[in-house]
């Protein structure tokens, strides 16, 4: 049996709680005595839906320092997920009586399982070279930044739209920190007469006409808005952008409670008020022959979803 790092096995934990799966921390003492050959294993068991795993931690040939160990261990353990509503970390530490010595390689490993990053821990370590990706192992999408530097995955998903949208929203964070990558000349030439149009996994508002916005791309699951239910929108004019909310998120702002409108069964919303503005219409004219001059794509959200800005490419 090999001697597992903490810090990986913390990272293990760590990947449980960003899966959102429920899990059981139990802290074992493993002791083996014969005549004056005292040996005490220390280890973590992680319980899951799927089974329990074995991470034997240490050996140690002194019951106090043993003890101290599992103690510190727990606490550890505790400060860091205490608040996590996924993990139970057990207090009581078993204690297991076995009748052989277990059989230790020297070699510490690591465990085979992915960390996820979040973005600010991932700014320090990427470049220009930077881009989002997806990958799909079968069960999940998982969603992240890879660089000529490393591979970081952040987030998972099991609808392909939101991992979609994700994937957006990270190379639009990544334009903003490193700017518009350069686009080789003759990749520039083969794309010429092509055009792209978004997935529909990329939260959008379209502008139509009879002075309506258009809901696309899930933007409703972004935000937490409902068919029929009421949401604050603002224009910004002199960054051509939208800004939606949820009522409760802009209490405190009078002129925002003022611009309430309502979502239709069919995620349109009827906008007369905002089209008569002056400030809008001096900035925006309806053109049916452009699609994507009208198309405004989500830029950013509040930490709570409760507020997103949506801005033309």
């Amino acid at each position: 049996m090999r001697i597992y790092d903490i810090k990986d096995i913390m990272t293990q934990i760590d990947a449980l709680v960003m899966r959102q799966e429920k899990f059981i921390v139990r802290l074992y003492m493993k002791k083996y005595r014969k005549d004056d050959d005292l040996r005490i294993y220390n280890g973590i068991y992680i319980l899951t839906s799927d089974g329990a795993q074995d991470y034997l931690i240490s050996e140690n040939a002194q019951a106090g320092a043993s003890y101290a160990l599992a103690q510190d261990l727990y606490i550890q353990l505790l400060m860091v997920y205490e608040e996590s509503s996924f993990a139970t970390i057990e207090e009581e530490i078993v204690k297991e009586d076995i009748d052989s010595p277990i059989d230790i390689t020297n070699t510490v490993i690591k465990t085979k399982v992915t960390r996820y990053f979040t973005y600010d821990e991932v700014l320090p370590l990427i470049d220009a070279t930077a881009q989002a990706y997806c990958d799909n192992d079968g069960k999940q999408y998982v969603v992240g930044i890879e660089a000529i530097t490393g591979h970081y995955p952040m987030h998972t998903f099991s609808d392909p739209g939101e991992a979609d949208a994700y994937v957006a929203e990270l190379d639009k964070a990544l334009i903003e920190k490193f700017g518009v990558p350069e686009i080789d000349e003759e990749v520039t030439n083969m794309l010429a007469g092509f055009d792209f149009v978004a997935s529909k996994g990329v939260p959008t508002i379209v502008v139509g006409r009879r002075n309506r916005l258009y809901l696309q791309g899930g933007v409703e699951k972004a935000v937490g808005i409902r068919p029929k239910s009421r949401i604050l929108i603002g224009y910004n004019k002199a960054d051509e952008a939208f800004v939606i909310a949820l009522p409760e998120a802009l209490r405190g702002r009078r002129d925002a409670q003022a611009a309430g409108y309502f979502v239709s069964a069919k995620k349109d919303i009827t906008c007369a008020k905002l089209f008569q503005a002056q400030r809008f219409n001096e900035q925006f004219t309806y053109d049916d022959s452009d699609k994507d001059d009208r198309t405004y794509y989500m830029d950013k959200t509040s930490s709570d979803s409760a507020v997103a800005i949506f801005r033309r490419y």
